[in-house]
């Protein structure tokens, strides 16, 4: 049995979706193979009592200084691991060397991109790539970042996924049910758009392309989740004729039900910064989807690998009319209430996260024995 510890600033209770991919993939792990050393975050006691595996909680943030360093000692010393694994690569990623322990990286995407167009960064992130045993990446998209930066990196790609057990398509009597309890009026179509608020993920695209979808009749937009965005759009929301319905953050069991009452989930992501910003992969595209959910999706990063092909729609410019324009077809058309089952089944099949953690323990151990 390979035994390594996850030194991790990202992991359950926070809440993301880097959070959720590791929780998900070391909840399925064999408990006795490894040790988790992360942060302290609210709840985070209750949580580590029914995790199966030990977790240690050091501080709000993990930095690569000497006390984090100090700290980190005892509980890896102790644990005796073949192999250490860091996420992200950088900052934690620049404590390497201070083990003399084999170690793997995880990438997602935003934490290689964004460093490599910093110098002193870049120079510190290819340095971590090139002493590692190899990097798993998350997907395709951080798989390329990674290549670019060190062509000849080892790199398994283990994407996110879902829990097919909670994230499944509903019958329509339980999905009319679920409908007369969200909605305002459940003869209408349900737009829904869940993530962060955040200029990244395209909310604000979406209520634009509202205004310009207006001649469409029996419309209903919700948005789920909070951030830094929620003002603007609050504004924005105002010139929209059809309601425009603002949950904030939701726990998991309603964001479910919602996924699975919604008649099409847009995701509008988009670059920023030049591209330097991108979308690491868009888990919550899977998540509507594993509900039976079509989804209309920006290409950012890694956004395309997480759709359906036979049921969603990318959109190539990502601007409100083309959002419009694509809503307006599926809408229009009998797509939507239809392939409900097909798109759930694809999206179970590929990314069942009882299969993804089998792939990510292979990997490990791939990398420990070379």
């Amino acid at each position: 049995m390979i035994r390594h510890v996850l030194v991790t600033n990202d992991f359950l209770p926070k809440v993301g979706g880097i959070q959720a991919y590791l929780g998900e993939i070391y909840s399925r792990l064999d408990p006795q193979s490894f040790l988790v050393i992360t942060t302290r975050v609210p709840g985070c006691e209750e949580f580590d009592r029914d995790f199966p595996a030990p977790i240690v909680r050091l501080g709000k943030r993990l930095l690569p200084t000497p006390a984090t360093v100090r700290e980190l000692a005892g509980p890896i010393a102790e644990f005796s691991p073949d192999l250490l694994v860091y996420d992200p690569i950088v900052p934690i990623g620049v404590t390497r060397d201070a083990f003399k322990i084999p170690y793997a990286l995880i990438a997602h995407g935003a934490e290689v991109r964004v460093p490599a167009y910093l110098p002193g960064l870049r120079a510190q992130l290819r340095r971590t790539i090139q002493g590692s045993r190899g990097v798993i990446a998350a997907g395709g998209y951080p798989a390329e970042e990674v290549r670019k930066l060190v062509p000849e990196a080892r790199i398994v790609v283990v994407p996110p996924g879902i829990d097919p057990e909670r994230f499944c398509e509903v019958d329509e009597s339980r999905r009319a049910s679920l409908r007369r309890t969200w909605m305002q009026d459940p003869e209408r179509t349900l737009v829904l758009f869940v993530s962060r608020l955040v200029p990244r993920k395209g909310a604000d695209t979406l209520l634009r392309a509202m205004v310009g979808i207006e001649s469409i009749q029996g419309l209903e937009v919700h948005v789920v989740g909070d951030g830094r965005d929620r003002r603007r759009l609050d504004r924005l929301a105002m010139a929209v004729s059809s309601p425009v319905v603002f949950h904030g953050r939701l726990d998991e069991e309603a964001k479910i039900e919602l996924y699975q009452a919604a008649d099409v989930f847009v995701f509008p992501a988009r670059d920023r910064w030049l591209g330097v910003e991108q979308e690491g992969f868009g888990i919550v595209i899977l998540e509507a989807q594993a509900c039976g959910t079509p989804a209309i999706i920006g290409v950012s990063g890694g956004t395309p690998e997480a759709l359906v092909p036979s049921s969603g729609q990318l959109l190539r410019r990502g601007d409100p009319a083309e959002l419009a324009a694509v809503l307006r077809t599926m809408v229009d058309s009998a797509r939507l209430g239809s392939g409900r089952r097909a798109t759930s089944a694809y999206v179970r099949e590929h990314f069942d996260y009882d299969q993804l953690s089998k792939a990510y323990g292979s990997a490990l151990r791939a990398l420990v024995n070379g």
